[in-house]
């Protein structure tokens, strides 16, 4: 022990201190009152837009800006108003979005000051609003001051160029264009990056003397007017470049003014993931008919032009694509599409009605490439064709041996399960509990939503059939409990309450009632996160309701909704439903962390459920839904698994928005409404809503009420529901759902249904189990395109 820790003589007896040692025990106890953990304050990162202050948020998420302007304004005018500067800088963003530009820049350039926090962004949006009111000196004053380092730094030099493009001062913007492009290679103004460019070159080998010089900068102007086509052929630019490349092509040596080959396949595939199927499929036939492609290029191109016509829900169009695909890709030793190929060739000639040379292809493909993950779903597949060719002894050997031949395959409980249920529509009962009892008892806990609890209730409805009551209950019982508010779990909830009241009232009591007693508390300790600019930075936006600049914030301080530590994870999760963006929070329990799931929404589980079940756009979804006399729970539901909460997504088959409506249907839904629908409006919550409300209620309509079949029509379209009722017109509702023969559809139906379930007992105030009988209803031929009356 060094001097200073030496007791002296005289202070050497029981109990004494030195001086030092009292100073060393007081720094050690406040450092670690420092560096000991602390929960985070939750309940200070509480949305602004709260309690009194509600309506303005409601109004500003309908996107309703000049009503949040006249909210605001009130709010403002009074003596003491709370959280003033956010107001303020609320107020200034709704007259932004509201195109009162003139108020609007100000106000921002006053928050600089005043609201130091968000200094940047005041910035950004005032020089925002200034280049909309056309002061361009403004605008671009105050981009520049905008810090490099803030998250808006790309988009303010954008602003910047810009405002000097409109000041005629386009060698200076010329640099920020150039930057733009090296730290966004793919953002979404890329397109108007290259046109500046190559614009730029134009004019400088317009004013050039030297031929040189001229082919020089014709060329470099060719380049960027082909990355346009090439990276961004749907940008609005796209036109100007294919008139700026033919200009720039005219009459220099060896210069093209068309796409090659492998330009048009590149060009194709952004056309393929933007989902414009027609275009793609188009673009890949041009590459292969350009005759400059190499092996594997050819083998490319042909397996999208096939995958192309294949989204357009045109299969048997797509078979003999796929076939020269098959051939062209074996010739490139393209194995992996090799594979995708004779997979997708065969289900087309399925959809043709081939099912005997469906077979053999998918027998082919399962003999050929046995260890590929496709070859047990081409046995299962094979089972498929040999069903329709009602050749029972074949389906069996292939899906009896199936689990055996493909031990770690993920199609293993399917093939069981068709066993299964092709034995107890056979009648032969004992010989499908004994498939079930094999999944029960060898493949365990079953992870895929349309799988949960399905073993055990169809062994309950097989123990109903044969007279064995006892046995019915108990496995019935066991569906609940195992498998949280699944598909299954509502099934057998339904049946409990039909043969047996008393339990069914019991289960209720136990595992439903209790929802939402003694939730407790969200805790999270993380001292580092606080101390981080960012994260300071990314809570205030998502208090002010911006969710996208808070998502970009909180990611750059480490804390995101798809990467991190479980705690993290879910800290992000909370934050972003708090602030009422569900988009983001959703995924962690969606895709993240499941286990929250094998347990009942009781005391503290009950938090995860329902940041894994949001109300999300209440405003919209309550009095719409409330309009079109549906339940909103339904609503919900349909939404979360169509879009997940997402208002900008689009799928392959070209639905779009919240509730994922293709435009024929949305057109017709909106003329109830005299809408006029487009793509662009289907993006808008509010109409969004609208129209998936109205469609949902027609289906209500149609289907008398009937939830299963109302989903399955939202998801198939009426008419296939019309033609499975009166094919299974002697099945219950039940066996019906596992007659369908579209798997998309039978799967969507229970995912939603499962949804209708947590959402009607997470939310509902009574805790009930949404009803769901046995019996098929008589369905109404109903028209949902509004008919216009005759003049």
């Amino acid at each position: 022990m060094s001097r200073a820790m030496t007791l002296p003589p005289s202070s050497r007896r029981r109990g004494a201190l030195s001086t030092s040692s009292v100073c060393l025990c007081l720094a050690l106890t406040w450092w670690a009152s420092v560096t000991e953990a602390k929960p985070l304050p939750l309940a200070r990162f509480a949305p602004y837009l709260g309690g009194r202050l509600a309506p303005i948020g409601q109004a500003l998420a309908a996107r309703d800006y000049p009503k949040a302007v006249g909210l605001l304004e009130r709010q403002l005018q009074r003596r003491r108003p709370r959280h003033r500067k956010q107001l303020s800088f609320l107020l200034a963003y709704a007259r932004l979005r509201a195109k009162s530009y003139a108020r609007a820049a100000p106000a921002f350039e006053q928050l600089v000051r005043r609201y130091p926090l968000l200094a940047n962004y005041s910035r950004y949006l005032a020089a925002k609003a200034y280049y909309k009111a056309k002061r361009f000196d403004d605008a671009e004053r105050l981009a520049r001051e905008v810090s490099p380092r803030a998250l808006l730094a790309v988009e303010a030099s954008l602003l910047r160029a810009d405002a000097l493009r409109a000041l005629h001062r386009e060698r200076e913007a010329l640099p920020l264009w150039r930057r733009y492009l090296r730290a966004r290679p793919e953002g979404g103004r890329v397109a108007e990056a290259h046109l500046r460019i190559a614009e730029d070159a134009m004019r400088r080998a317009q004013v050039a003397h030297e031929k040189v010089a001229q082919e020089k900068a014709r060329r470099g102007a060719l380049h960027h007017y082909k990355a346009i086509l090439i990276a961004c052929p749907l940008s609005r630019q796209a036109p100007a470049a294919r008139r700026g490349l033919a200009a720039a092509a005219h009459g220099l040596p060896g210069a093209q003014a068309k796409l090659n080959g492998p330009e048009l396949l590149r060009q194709s595939r952004v056309y393929d993931r933007k989902h414009r199927n027609r275009r793609a499929e188009r673009g890949f036939l041009a590459a292969l008919k350009r005759g400059d492609l190499d092996a594997a290029g050819r083998c490319q191109a042909r397996y999208h032009v096939a995958k192309s016509i294949f989204k357009q829900r045109q299969r048997d169009r797509a078979e003999p694509h796929f076939a020269q695909a098959v051939k062209l890709c074996r010739k490139a030793k393209l194995h992996q599409l090799v594979v995708k190929s004779l997979y997708n060739q065969a289900r087309g000639l399925y959809r043709k009605g081939r099912y005997l040379a469906a077979a053999k292809l998918f027998l082919a493909l399962e003999r050929e490439f046995p260890h590929h993950s496709y070859s047990d779903d081409a046995r299962l597949r094979a089972a498929e064709a040999y069903t329709e060719l009602k050749k029972k002894k074949m389906v069996a050997k292939l899906l009896v041996a199936l689990p055996s031949l493909h031990p770690q395959g993920d199609q293993r409980r399917e093939a069981l399960w068709r066993l299964a249920r092709q034995a107890y529509f056979d009648k032969h009962y004992k010989d499908a509990d004994k498939h079930l009892g094999t999944i029960i008892d060898t493949l365990g806990h079953a992870r895929r939503y349309y799988a949960e609890g399905r073993a055990l209730y169809w062994r309950a409805r097989i123990y109903g059939r044969l007279g064995k009551r006892g046995r019915a209950r108990r496995a019935y019982e066991a569906a609940i409990r195992e498998y949280p508010l699944s598909y299954y779990a509502l099934q057998a909830f339904n049946r409990l309450r039909e043969g047996w009241p008393r339990v069914f009232r019991k289960l209720r009591r136990e595992l439903l009632v209790p929802i939402g007693k003694r939730a407790g508390r969200w805790t999270f300790t993380d001292s580092e996160l606080t101390t981080k600019p960012a994260f300071r930075r990314g809570i205030e936006l998502l208090r002010l309701g911006l969710g996208t600049y808070a998502a970009r914030e909180l990611a750059r301080a480490g804390l995101s909704t798809r990467r991190g530590q479980k705690p993290q994870l879910w800290l992000a999760a909370v934050l972003f439903d708090r602030a009422g963006q569900w988009s983001f929070s959703h995924q962690v329990p969606r895709s993240r962390d499941w286990r929250w799931k094998r347990d009942y929404p009781l005391r503290d589980n009950v938090r995860r459920w329902r940041v894994a079940f949001p109300l999300a756009f209440p405003q919209l979804v309550r009095p719409l839904a409330r309009r079109a006399g549906i339940p909103k729970q339904l609503a919900w539901a349909v939404m979360r698994e169509e879009s997940g909460f997402s208002t900008r997504i689009e799928s392959y088959a070209n639905a779009i928005g919240l509730m994922q409506l293709i435009l024929p249907t949305a057109r017709a839904a909106g003329s109830r409404h005299r809408m006029r629908v487009d793509r662009k409006a289907l993006r808008d919550p509010a109409t969004n809503i609208t129209l998936g409300t109205t469609f949902l209620a027609f289906l209500q309509r149609t289907f008398r009420g009937v939830t299963p079949l109302i989903i399955a029509g939202y998801n198939a379209g009426h008419g296939a529901v019309y033609r499975w009722l009166a094919r299974y017109r002697r099945h219950s509702l039940d066996e019906l759902m596992e007659r369908i023969p579209y798997d998309q559809t039978r799967r969507y139906s229970k995912r939603v249904l499962a949804s209708f379930f947590a959402y009607s007992v997470l939310w509902g105030k009574r805790r009930d189990v949404p009803r769901i009988g046995q019996r098929l209803p008589k369905a109404r031929r109903e028209r949902l395109r509004r008919r216009r009356k005759k003049r």
